[in-house]
């Protein structure tokens, strides 16, 4: 039974072994291509006033700005849209 017991510990070990070696499980290296999130979209947060902040997209695909105001009033939260802005020249 112990001979058993320690030949099963040594085909783990060895499969544990060559899973290291060949790198299985190991996840593949990303670049960075120009956004992180799917979509090839970027979203920054910013302050505007005092409880007032700010969403900001960007859409690289499209080469646009998409701009939301994010406000608190005690309980209350609300966000509207302030307005999309074409990148096209400013990215040139």
């Amino acid at each position: 039974m112990k001979k058993a017991i320690i030949a099963v510990l040594v085909c783990v070990n060895v499969g544990l072994l060559m899973a290291l070696i060949l790198g299985v499980g190991a996840p593949k290296a990303n670049a960075y291509q120009g956004s992180l999130m799917p979509n090839n979209t970027i979203m920054m947060t910013g302050q505007i006033r005092e409880n007032e902040d700010a969403i900001y997209i960007i859409d690289m695909a499209t080469e646009k700005l998409a701009a939301f105001e994010f406000q608190r009033k005690g309980n209350v939260r609300s966000m509207r849209p302030m307005g999309t802005r074409d990148l096209t020249l400013d990215l040139k």
